[in-house]
């Protein structure tokens, strides 16, 4: 028989359960509901809800998730309107009057009758007009240990229906006096049950340790062991599967490998085209003329010589930026009467070539790129460029 219909969660770390000879009925509920299907037939087997307990860790309380054998949506028996739930009581009393034969008769009748105990009639459901009892086998604390508040508990739970049933007692010599106040099996009490689809029998194997494992093949699919990883693999599969779609993953196209032979190519002919218009700015010194406002203008011939880096990113030509307005310029050195000291000779280099003789460029590759700076010599051989320049 599977229960796989979930009916509720509850909470009983505030209860007790109630134990005989220190075993609790919620510990044996395969068996328990088996005695019972037996004696008595499915429909009294599926009276009590399976507890499924995930017992509390001190920061989190135990609780308790019981599940039905019957499908359809379970209702709480108070919760029912006046017709339905005298309806629903009615059944649940034939159940109980009819279990207490069972508790006679069955091998661990004190265990049943000790799931007899509840809070109260909100703990009976009713799914598709059959009752079904959750939060059994349960006690308030200090309950257990006193016979006024274990009677107390049970007239507020299945006492409450008008059953002609005490409260049942837990000790062993208490409990054979009150059993044998119960009536006995007869042919209509104990009548055979139907027969029912055999179950899948429990197998049970031994682990690496040594650690008895049990496999309850009665559970569904989604309540065993595996079910979590089993769907965890199909979707990761999913997911590899839909990867491996041609065009579903896209890699950027591989960008243009800039060689260093490339950079210094493009260096050398930017020097070039510096170098040419620094030339054509001599020529044009000597025919420029001054303006009456103090500047000089420079008069640039038209040249087809590119010089990188435009404004708007294209290379542009002399002609674009003539006529070149700059401060008024000292008149050449040969034009200066300087007078010439007694160590210096007569064919003394011009400032200015002596500067630009001076003035180097610096490329310092390193790391597949190259680093880019200025310099001039200090002495012969002896360069002074900047640090980050050259530092790697």
């Amino acid at each position: 028989m599977t229960f796989t219909t979930y009916v509720r969660s509850s909470t009983i770390d505030g209860d007790e359960r109630v134990t005989v000879e220190g075993i609790s009925p919620l510990d044996r509920f395969e068996v328990l509901q088996e005695q019972i299907t037996k004696l008595a037939g499915p429909a009294l087997g599926k009276l009590f809800c399976e507890p499924l307990i995930s017992e509390g860790n001190g920061a989190a309380a135990t609780t308790v998730s019981w599940y039905a054998a019957y499908e359809g949506e379970a209702t709480a028996l108070t919760a029912l309107g006046t017709t339905e739930r005298n309806a629903a009581e009615a059944v649940l009393r034939a159940r109980i009057e009819a279990l207490q034969p069972v508790i006679a008769a069955a091998p661990d009748g004190a265990l049943i009758a000790a799931a007899l105990y509840l809070h109260d009639l909100s703990d009976v459901f009713v799914i598709a007009g059959e009752p079904v009892v959750t939060n059994w086998g349960l006690l308030p604390a200090g309950a257990q240990a006193s016979n006024a508040k274990r009677n107390a508990a049970f007239a507020t739970g299945l006492g409450a229906l008008g059953l002609a049933l005490t409260a049942p007692p837990l000790a062993a010599q208490d409990f054979d006096d009150w059993r044998g106040r119960l009536p006995g099996p007869t042919a209509e009490t104990l009548s055979p049950p139907p027969l029912e689809p055999e179950e899948p029998p429990i197998e049970t194997v031994s682990a690496p340790s040594g650690v008895p494992v049990v496999i309850d093949d009665r559970l569904p699919w989604y309540r065993r062991a595996w079910a979590p990883a089993l769907l965890a693999t199909i979707l990761a599969a999913l997911v590899l599967i839909i990867l491996l779609i041609p065009g579903v993953l896209l890699a950027p196209p591989p960008s243009a490998a800039v060689t260093l032979d490339d950079q210094v190519r493009l260096l050398e002919d930017s020097n070039q085209a510096l170098e040419e218009r620094l030339e054509q700015l001599r020529n044009a010194r000597a025919e420029g003329v001054c303006t009456a406002d103090g500047t000089f203008e420079a008069i640039i011939p038209p040249s087809a010589t590119p010089i990188p880096g435009g404004s708007d990113g294209q290379d542009a030509s002399p002609a674009d930026t003539a006529p070149l307005q700059e401060s008024l310029l000292p008149p050449p050195l040969d034009d200066l009467n300087v007078p010439t000291a007694p160590s210096e000779t007569a064919d003394a280099a011009r400032l200015l070539d002596v500067v630009d003789q001076s003035t180097v460029l610096v490329l310092a590759p390193g790391g597949g790129q190259v680093g880019i700076g200025s310099g001039f010599f200090v002495a012969p051989g002896l360069v002074v460029t900047n640090d980050h320049v050259i530092a790697d």
